[in-house]
């Protein structure tokens, strides 16, 4: 995921392929920091009874930083077990805008002190 995020340009889409098996958070402080607009969505697998692409962040950590202005769309995706000592379970967004359509968090969790 990082490396997609990395390579990508403002409107790029990012698709995730719906599977049983959950994607793993990448193990960044604040979350993968999206630095463009971008639209990260499941698409639909032709074998697969998957629902969605899951994120799972394993308890240590967020998926996705979005910060200053820059603007993300996240669509059909499935968010778990993201935990951080701060804000934002799973997504942190600051200052910016953000569509999240058909997505679900599950067992999500941020606590400040």
């Amino acid at each position: 995921m990082l490396a997609a995020v990395a390579r990508a340009v403002s409107q790029d889409v990012i698709g995730l392929v719906a599977s049983a098996q959950a994607y793993p958070c990448e193990q960044q402080p604040l979350g993968v920091r999206l630095a463009v607009p971008l639209t990260i969505q499941s698409i639909p697998a032709n074998d697969s009874t998957a629902q969605a692409a899951t994120l799972d962040c394993a308890h240590r950590g967020r998926a996705f930083l979005v910060d200053h202005a820059t603007s993300a769309n996240f669509h059909g995706l499935g968010f778990r077990n993201g935990r951080v000592d701060d804000t934002g379970g799973a997504l942190l967004v600051v200052e910016s805008s953000v569509v999240i359509r058909d997505c679900s968090f599950t067992d999500c969790s941020a606590f400040t002190a």
